[in-house]
C-alpha cells in the first residue's frame, strides 16, 4: 500500500513539473525584446505609407479634400483593427497626426 502511494506522489510530482515546465517556457515564448532603431523606422515608414496612400484613396474620391486639408489646422490618418468573439475582443491601429 505505501508503495502505490508513493508511485502517486512520484507521479503527482513529475506531473507538477511538467505543468510548471510547460508554463515556464509559454512564458518565455511570450517574452519580446525591444525593437531596434531599423524596427522602428521601419514602422514609421510603414504608418507614413499608409497614410499617403489613404490620402490619395481620399483625394481620387472627392478631389475637394485636398483643398480643405491643406487649409486645416491639422489632420490625422489612422488604420484600425477590431475583433469581437462572443464576450471578448480587441482593437488596435496605428496612424499619424500632422499639425
Amino acid at each position: 500500500m505505501n508503495e502505490e502511494k508513493a508511485m502517486k506522489t512520484r507521479a503527482m510530482r513529475v506531473l507538477m513539473a511538467s505543468g510548471m515546465a510547460v508554463l515556464y517556457l509559454g512564458l518565455l515564448a511570450c517574452a519580446t525584446s525591444p525593437p531596434s532603431k531599423s524596427q522602428i523606422d521601419e514602422q514609421r515608414e510603414s504608418v507614413r505609407a499608409m497614410a499617403r496612400q489613404t490620402l490619395d484613396q481620399l483625394y481620387k474620391g472627392d478631389p475637394t479634400t485636398r483643398g480643405v486639408i491643406a487649409t486645416s489646422a491639422g489632420y490625422a490618418v489612422f488604420s484600425d483593427f477590431g475583433m469581437k468573439i462572443i464576450f471578448m475582443g480587441g482593437a488596435g491601429g496605428s496612424g499619424v497626426a500632422i499639425n
